[in-house]
């Protein structure tokens, strides 16, 4: 480490460092003192308010203004300090835009629009709808999925209701030509 931290907490993200980096000259060890010191080189860059990094510069050019976007930011800015996975930044930025996009009004989104253009009636369509919006908006790729298995349920019961009409009329074709006789 070639500089001096000056954010709060860096005393124990050192310390870290230093157990991982000395202690054993292990490949698995020196790859988890990498991702400390990276951890240590983001808050450290985030304190001294340097937004150069690619992922930052995406953050600061979303422009968010629906409800709650300042707490995102700012779980967006923890994970790019602390799990140094873009996979989850990612995410978070994804549901941001999607928020975003849904304050304010557009539905252009191609899994969104998939959304609009199906009818659901079947019973628990408005719990899962619910669920449906939460996923998406977290920026899960798994609302693909909960969007597949909408309309699962929502074939099951139109197929389900034809049936029971096919029943109801053979019954009531029953009914009619017994009365005939």
């Amino acid at each position: 480490m070639n500089f001096t931290p000056t954010y709060s907490g860096w005393e124990n993200d050192k310390e870290q460092y230093l157990k991982y980096s000395f202690v054993s000259k292990s490949i698995y060890n020196k790859e988890i003192a990498e991702k400390i010191l990276e951890k240590i080189t983001r808050k450290q860059q985030l304190h001294d308010g340097d937004r150069s990094h690619s992922s930052l510069k995406r953050l600061d050019n979303l422009n968010c203004t629906y409800r709650g976007w300042e707490i995102d930011r700012i779980e967006f800015e923890k994970h790019f300090c602390e799990n140094i996975s873009d996979l989850n930044i990612e995410n978070i930025y994804i549901g941001m835009k999607r928020k975003q996009a849904l304050h304010l009004g557009d539905r252009s989104d191609p899994l969104l629009r998939k959304f609009d253009d199906r009818e659901f009636t079947y019973p628990g369509r408005k719990s899962d709808t619910k669920e449906f919006l939460r996923i998406y908006e977290s920026g899960s790729n798994s609302a693909k999925m909960r969007l597949e298995t909408m309309q699962d349920k929502q074939w099951k019961f139109d197929s389900s209701i034809k049936v029971l009409l096919g029943f109801i009329i053979l019954f009531i074709t029953w009914t009619w030509i017994s009365d005939m006789d």
